[in-house]
């Protein structure tokens, strides 16, 4: 069951890009020993090209570094350093990154069993390499699939990852994932579906010790991935720095060197926009702050605003007691949220029902097949919990034939506390009982609080 309020996601795209001098580059060449070529007498030495430099503002830091198996809330980082076997296209349309190709029902690297099983053949990309430099194998897939599906460490084991029965490498250019059930995504390979991990790196520590394992240096500032851009100096709470990697399996990214700059505070945020401190703001600023870019930059530069990023609530299903385990229960938690309310209120952009923006061509196919909505309506809510076995008591709660509350706690990032407060009292006017909690963006143990949260996840 989706629960989502779709927010505005606003945009301030750069000027340009910054241009930085190569005093690091000049300076190892002229200290390399041999092959250098004296200049042609009377001809003036070509200046060095400039390195480009793009500064990004964001709220966020991921707090939980950059494994591949954690669906971090700073994208930007997700996209610099990770690549998966495809991705999808401006147009929608999966494309093979990592692999050659990607793989389908009808050139038989996609077979479904009578079963429901399922299983898929990826080729990967001769000459794949690490940021290190060192090849990149089919069994480092195999083995970030065995670290994300193991369920004693402390992960949030989301994707579809969750439905992967084994994985097997038959050669170093192959990987083989064998599906429990039918799943729609198992061929877009993202990251956090089928994560690679390089085994001989952290292989050894995984085996000997897991809980140092989870907290290496590795994930952080150590961190050896495979996307376009390598990991540079990075200062928590300040900025994180990404330099383009020449061996990317796509070719070497055009801007240089990136900057993601983490500033909390929207105001300080277009400030450093309009000062000229940073050239590209991706989050964290509001519609006033727009309005108010918008005035001073005119004609200096482009502003666009979109609506994106829905804010969902996700159901904790270990309890297998828990009053949401029935179907009936948590479609009438959903009935007693105003979600429009909510929407207008917290500058989104109308409630929706998927989890997929209106002009997605998946949002047309979902129309035609038809998909459940749930509207607010706390009438209907209370027959569907009444038909659960839930009914108002004496103190106005909800509670079972045996007394019990319907208890379910809401646990939240603390930036998203607004919309988090407003379902709360929504269901509690409902008569749930609904434990809040907030924790910061960069608490350190953020991974176990989003795996362990005892209710509903915000």
């Amino acid at each position: 069951m989706t629960v989502s309020l779709r927010g505005a996601r606003l945009g301030l795209l750069f000027r340009g890009l910054f241009p930085m001098a190569a005093v690091g580059v000049l300076a190892v060449a002229a200290c390399a020993p041999g092959g250098s070529t004296a200049p042609v007498p009377g001809s003036a030495p070509a200046a060095p090209k400039p390195l480009t430099t793009l500064r990004i503002g964001t709220r966020l830091e991921t707090s939980t570094g950059l494994a591949v198996f954690e669906q971090t809330s700073q994208r930007e980082a997700e996209w610099l350093f990770h690549a998966g076997l495809a991705a999808e296209d401006a147009q929608g349309t999966l494309q093979p990154r990592l692999a050659s190709k990607v793989p389908s029902i009808a050139d038989g690297d996609w077979k479904v069993f009578a079963d429901g099983s399922m299983e898929l053949t990826w080729r990967l990309r001769p000459n794949l390499k690490w940021h290190d430099g060192a090849p990149m194998v089919a069994d480092d897939f195999v083995f970030g699939i065995q670290v994300a599906r193991d369920p004693d460490l402390p992960l949030q084991h989301q994707g579809g990852v969750n439905l992967i029965q084994d994985a097997t490498a038959p050669d170093a250019q192959t990987l083989v994932v064998r599906w429990s059930e039918p799943f729609f995504g198992a061929n877009r390979g993202r990251v956090d579906d089928v994560p690679p991990v390089p085994r001989r790196l952290v292989g050894d520590l995984y085996q000997a010790d897991k809980q140092t394992f989870v907290n290496s240096t590795y994930w952080t500032t150590e961190y050896v991935g495979l996307g376009p851009y390598r990991l540079g100096e990075w200062q928590r709470g300040s900025f994180t720095e990404a330099l383009a990697f020449d061996g990317y399996v796509l070719g070497r990214p055009k801007i240089d060197r990136i900057i993601l700059r983490y500033i909390t505070d929207p105001n300080v945020m277009v400030a450093n926009l309009l000062a000229g401190d940073i050239d590209f703001i991706g989050d964290g600023i509001r519609s006033e702050n727009f309005a108010a870019a918008r005035s001073a930059w005119e004609g200096k530069g482009t502003l666009l605003q979109w609506a994106s990023d829905p804010f969902g609530a996700q159901f904790q299903f270990r309890d297998r007691t828990a009053p949401w385990q029935d179907l009936r229960a948590r479609q009438a938690v959903v009935h007693l949220l105003d979600r429009q309310t909510m929407s207008d209120t917290f500058e989104g952009a109308g409630a929706v029902d998927l989890f997929v923006v209106p002009n997605d061509p998946v949002h047309r196919v979902a129309e035609q097949v038809g998909y459940a909505t749930y509207p607010y309506d706390p009438a209907r809510a209370a027959q569907l919990l009444a038909a659960a076995g839930w009914t108002r008591g004496a103190d106005g709660m909800l509670q079972n034939g045996a007394g019990q509350h319907f208890t379910m706690g809401m646990r939240v990032n603390a930036n998203q506390s607004g919309p988090a407060l407003a379902m709360v009292d929504y269901w509690k006017q409902g008569g749930i009982d609904t434990p809040y909690e907030a924790f910061p963006s960069n608490a350190v143990d953020r991974a176990m609080l989003r795996a362990t949260f005892p209710g509903v996840l915000g």
